[in-house]
């Protein structure tokens, strides 16, 4: 069977299983699955709150499927933890971006590093992509 069939056979035969979950996550969002990646995620999160790494994946599959305040709102919990994480700056700036909000993304790109006086480092920003 095809990549789409196995991982949603994954998913219903181990829907708790953390690993199995991400890797669903991953796989799902790489073959361009959105929602299918966001549903493993939002598993993982309800099986591990707090878990900065599972909220970063999370946020990530949130602003790609095109729900960036939900995200942000994701991202300030794991700023609020964890306030020197830079793959949260680097995320919140992108959320920020989608949303029209230049300013205040400016603001954390540079916080995160990736932002200088020539603009945005692109190696240093695909540095924290997933």
């Amino acid at each position: 069977p095809g990549a789409r069939a196995r991982l949603t056979a994954a998913a219903v035969v181990e829907p708790a299983h953390f690993g199995g979950q991400r890797l669903l996550g991953v796989g799902a969002g790489t073959l361009g699955l959105r929602p299918m990646a966001l549903a493993a995620y939002r598993r993982l999160e309800a099986g591990a709150p707090g878990r900065t790494d599972v909220q970063l994946r999370l946020a990530d599959a949130l602003t790609r499927s095109g729900r960036p305040a939900e995200a942000l709102r994701l991202l300030k919990r794991v700023l609020d933890m964890n306030p020197d994480n830079r793959h949260a700056m680097v995320n919140m700036g992108i959320g920020l971006m989608k949303l029209r909000r230049e300013r205040e993304a400016r603001r954390w790109f540079t916080k995160a590093g990736v932002m200088g006086p020539g603009g945005l480092d692109m190696s240093k920003l695909k540095q924290f992509r997933r």
